[in-house]
């Protein structure tokens, strides 16, 4: 994803697959906007009742139906993906309990 602001105007570039795209609409997009706004951006976590295993140097968003992870298949996995209430920015690297949640609900 990538993000520009030039003369005061905000771009974004979203990736293709569609899952992709809804997930950093919800992580970056709408928090912008929400900001530019005057409204408040307040950062939610979660605590993930499944064992995480997954080892990458990259992040991982994650869905998550009330603390349960979601499997889905792949990047147009919607019917997988509407069982979620949301998702996780998860990073390995970290040890932590508690992961930056992002709901559905805006």
């Amino acid at each position: 994803m990538v993000w520009l602001a030039k003369r005061g105007k905000a771009i974004f570039a979203l990736p293709g697959s569609p899952v992709s795209t809804q997930i950093c609409a919800y992580r970056y997009v709408i928090p912008y906007l929400k900001k530019a706004s005057g409204l408040e951006v307040k950062q939610d976590f979660i605590t993930v009742l499944d064992k995480v295993n997954i080892q990458s140097d990259l992040t991982q968003f994650l869905p998550v139906f009330q603390g349960r992870l979601i499997t889905i298949s792949g990047s147009g996995d919607f019917a997988s993906l509407a069982q979620a209430d949301g998702f996780i920015e998860y990073e390995s690297h970290k040890a932590q309990n508690s992961w930056p949640y992002f709901s559905w609900r805006v």
